[in-house]
């Protein structure tokens, strides 16, 4: 059994990003609270709004930019491989 061992609330301001960037030993999902914004997840990109949630691997760079003209808030939650 397997437990969370990441967990953070961001908030991306209009315009802004997250950057992309890449976790070697964690699993993470993103869930779109509010706002908008296009995803990357390796060389796909795709337009997510709130309540769509976006699953990425470990090993995978993926990042968020901020799209809409109100700040975009995501919950992160992660999982440690091993």
């Amino acid at each position: 059994m397997k437990s969370f061992t990441n967990f953070a609330r961001i908030t991306i301001l209009p315009g802004g990003t997250n950057q992309i960037h890449v976790h070697n030993d964690i699993v993470q999902v993103y869930f779109v609270l509010r706002g908008k914004g296009t995803v990357q997840v390796g060389h796909e990109k795709a337009e997510v709004k709130a309540g769509d949630v976006v699953f990425l691997p470990a090993k995978v760079p993926h990042g968020f930019v901020n799209t809409g003209d109100k700040p975009a808030v995501l919950l992160l939650i992660g999982t440690r491989i091993y």
